[in-house]
């Protein structure tokens, strides 16, 4: 099921480009996050900025993917919540982590 989400989404923002921006919330939040930080590499037109909200952490991703992976370079926003239970403050920041031009707010 990821491997075709990722793939529309893909499929998506070619059909559509330029496209200025993506967001997403929770797993949509680590999909947009990976598609940011993989479409360097794909040579796809990069986004200008990302919006993650509450997103897990890229260990939720196949480690084959993590491995794909470019550091994300675009404006990127990371809204966190503080009480989160799922996951550690660490956890939550690794997407963050592996970002150029972030900024986090809880």
């Amino acid at each position: 099921m990821l491997r075709e989400s990722i793939k529309y989404v893909r499929d998506s923002m070619q059909k559509h480009a330029p496209i200025d921006g993506i967001a997403g919330i929770c797993d949509g939040g680590l999909l947009a996050s990976y598609v940011t930080a993989h479409g360097l590499k794909e040579a796809i037109h990069p986004v200008s900025f990302l919006l993650n909200f509450c997103s897990p952490p890229l260990h939720r991703l196949p480690s084959e993917f993590v491995g794909e992976l470019s550091v994300i370079q675009c404006l990127n926003m990371h809204f966190l919540g503080l009480q989160a239970g799922l996951y550690s403050q660490e956890d939550l920041l690794s997407i963050p982590g592996f970002s150029t031009n972030a900024m986090v707010c809880y």
